[in-house]
């Protein structure tokens, strides 16, 4: 019984030896491991995220517009409250937040594009490195990713404006007499 544990050890030991020189001989017979992507798709999933929680705040802005306008009775729309602003404000914030759910879909999808371009090229690099087809899988990755990135940065800044506007809607409601 005493030595199973150092044997144990010992194949913890070999299994340790093999594995590395399993890593090196790809390197000297020139033959190449395939890219690990794992890095990627997790900071892909994070933008994900973000813009999927755009998205909903962007629906829930506008489920709140038209709870608001449902209540109209209850708030006066008309006369004073017309003059102050509060039916321009609700189409600035209907508008902001319809262009946030959209920027928001276009960011998804050219993520999606540009990592699918970005494990086409790696795959391609790792079956022939001087494969033709790589600048142009290059090019449609990059465009895609800037794509995304105006994208993303589009829908936040929308989402910001038709909240402000909401804000300020809900504000000149509340200060607007009502008779």
């Amino acid at each position: 019984m005493i030595d199973q544990p150092r044997q144990s050890v010992h194949a913890e030991e070999a299994a340790a030896s093999i594995e590395s020189a399993v890593h090196a001989v790809p390197e000297s017979v020139g033959i190449r491991e395939p890219p690990d992507f794992e890095a990627d798709l997790a900071v892909h999933d994070r933008y994900q995220s973000f813009s999927g929680e755009v998205l909903r705040l962007a629906l829930l802005g506008i489920g709140a517009i038209g709870f608001f306008l449902s209540k109209e009775g209850r708030f006066s729309l008309t006369g004073e409250a017309r003059l102050s602003g509060v039916r321009e404000s609700l189409w600035a914030c209907l508008i902001a937040f319809g262009v946030a759910c959209a920027c928001a879909l276009a960011h998804r999808y050219w993520s999606t594009e540009g990592v699918a371009a970005l494990v086409d090229r790696d795959r391609k690099k790792h079956k022939n490195p001087a494969d033709p087809r790589i600048e142009a899988a290059d090019a449609l990755m990059n465009s895609s990713f800037e794509r995304s990135s105006f994208f993303i940065a589009a829908s936040a800044f929308t989402l910001g404006g038709g909240a402000i506007a909401l804000a300020v809607a809900l504000g000149l409601c509340l200060t607007v007499p009502t008779k």
